[in-house]
């Protein structure tokens, strides 16, 4: 492990903490590769990354192009959004903590909306799951130059430090 890779981990550990409360955060650099941690008060809930296919130059040339967002910035995005349909992390927070706990009138309400809608994507889900990861969760990231660091960053702490939510 090399002395950034070192670095790395503890900004994913130790260094700031932003709230999910407060998305859109100007800070989360706009394109870039990176890995991130996303806790529940101290406990470590999820690792992950973005990027995994930019290269450092590939990202480098959309910044100087001012391409839109890319990578962490979007990955994080998705998740403040708190939407299920495709974004594995809204999923596991939705199964983890608030399926559990959901009510006989909760589980009636999304049966009424995905009738009257004709969708089975139940919005009021999503919105549960936004308003808890809005409200209880936050987040400490790190940019890094490529995707393939990023991902070794992901995996380096799944197994090292046991996710809640997605551990190896």
């Amino acid at each position: 492990m090399t002395q950034n890779d070192n670095a790395y981990l503890a900004a994913l550990e130790k260094g700031p903490k932003y709230d999910f409360e407060k998305w859109p955060n100007s800070i989360v650099p706009r394109i870039a590769a990176g890995a991130y941690t996303v806790w529940l008060r101290n406990k470590l809930a999820y690792v992950g990354m973005a990027g995994r296919r930019w290269k450092e130059k590939e990202l480098r040339q959309r910044r100087e192009e001012g391409k839109r967002a890319i990578g962490l910035y979007r990955r994080l995005a998705s998740h403040a959004r708190g939407t299920r349909g495709g974004d594995q992390f809204c999923l596991a927070v939705f199964d983890y903590y608030i399926l559990p706990d959901l009510t006989r009138d909760e589980i009636e309400k999304t049966k009424r909306e995905i009738e009257k809608t004709k969708s089975d994507k139940p919005f009021f889900l999503d919105e549960l799951t936004k308003n808890f990861i809005r409200q209880n969760l936050s987040y400490r990231f790190v940019k890094v130059p490529d995707g393939r660091t990023a991902s070794q960053l992901e995996s380096t702490v799944k197994k090292t430090k046991r996710p809640l939510l997605n551990r190896m």
